[in-house]
């Protein structure tokens, strides 16, 4: 009996110690990339996302890579979602589906690319991984968006000219 209560103490305890931990890093990291502007911005903020993964290390690494703390990473990946993207006004201009979509393209490339490099054991540089990175989700999100235009409404013209102005100028797509 003795130990049955010790069980569920120490399990509900490192259950508190986890959830603190996710709410912690995700409210410091929130708080590195709050500067920035979605999309206008998200070369930085991705590069935010690798160089803060290696501050946090080892713990960081296996939350955000093992399959085991899939409900933590989520949870992690929700509060920064929610507070970004969430408030960049990009799912009233392109629609809640669409906008899911996109969000799902994001999450899942910048972890897949993420994990990938911690598995193979970090093989390339953090500045090669994060430009690879960078550049392979500008470049989808650009083909994604244009390939909406054909949905918007002449009230929307600003908007994608404001998008097209960020991925050709402000990313040097144009060299």
């Amino acid at each position: 009996m003795q130990i049955g209560i010790f069980v569920n103490f120490l399990n509900s305890s490192l259950d508190d110690l986890l959830l603190e931990y996710q709410e912690k890093t995700s409210s410091e990291y929130i708080e590195q990339i709050s500067k920035y502007r979605i999309p206008e911005d998200f070369d930085k903020i991705t590069r935010e996302f690798f160089l803060f993964s290696e501050k946090y290390g080892e713990a960081y690494e296996k939350i955000t890579s093992n399959k085991k703390y899939l409900y933590t990473r989520q949870r992690m990946i929700n509060n920064v979602m929610s507070a970004t993207w969430g408030k960049s006004g990009i799912c009233e201009k392109i629609g809640e589906y669409r906008y899911n979509l996109l969000i799902a393209f994001v999450q899942s490339t910048t972890l897949s690319m993420y994990k990938q490099w911690i598995t193979d054991g970090k093989k390339i540089s953090l500045e090669e991984i994060i430009s690879l990175t960078s550049e392979l989700l500008i470049d989808g999100m650009k083909k994604f968006l244009s390939l909406l235009f054909v949905n918007f409404t002449f009230l929307d013209i600003h908007f994608i000219f404001s998008l097209i102005y960020f991925f050709l100028y402000n990313n040097n797509y144009t060299k």
